[in-house]
């Protein structure tokens, strides 16, 4: 691969990467395939399946053991393709509360439980699109009982702090997998 800045020779390596690309710096990949330029030291990272990781990254939010920090709503909003009218008009509340959600303030109990639920639902729960005949060609994952009292059983005490949690996945032959999860 030849360097975009300079035009040399680019050298291959495979590392772990901080995904602050995310918006998120919680987040760390394995074994990604990175690039650097042997002149310039300019860095490429390459990070295949982006859609799949993304629903990795939510899934993981969605089931850690502590509340939620406005970066990880952010990420679920942008996830779940949303802006921040429409994130607003979901989840009931005022463009201005669901900015400081996003921002600033940690985001209520019975709101976050919700935003959990809709990320492990998806994308396709909240914007469905339409094929030429108008019907919906968008499939909705199904929450199961069993997912959702195991969803509810991971829930953190309303009392808890909102604070970071570690998310590491590593892309496997099936997609992107969830390497630890670190407890409360």
């Amino acid at each position: 691969m030849k360097c975009t800045e300079c035009g040399n020779k680019m050298t291959k390596s495979v590392v772990d990467h901080v995904y602050r690309e995310s918006g998120l710096d919680n987040v760390v990949l394995h074994g990604i395939t990175k690039y650097t330029c042997e002149s310039c030291g300019a860095e490429r990272v390459q990070i295949p399946n982006m859609g799949p990781l993304h629903r990795a990254i939510a899934q993981a939010i969605a089931h850690k053991p502590a509340r939620l920090v406005p970066a990880e709503v952010r990420f679920l909003r942008d996830h779940l393709d949303l802006t921040n009218k429409e994130f607003a008009a979901v989840m009931g509340v005022s463009p201005e509360q669901s900015s400081r959600w996003t921002s600033s303030e940690p985001i209520g109990v019975p709101a976050e439980r919700f935003l959990r639920t809709l990320a492990l639902l998806g994308p396709e729960v909240v914007s469905r699109d339409q094929d030429d005949d108008h019907e919906e060609s968008a499939r909705v994952p199904e929450l199961s009982p069993a997912l959702f009292k195991e969803l509810l059983r991971e829930l953190p005490p309303p009392s808890a702090p909102p604070r970071e949690v570690p998310i590491d996945l590593r892309r496997a032959s099936s997609g992107w997998k969830l390497e630890t999860h670190a407890s409360n």
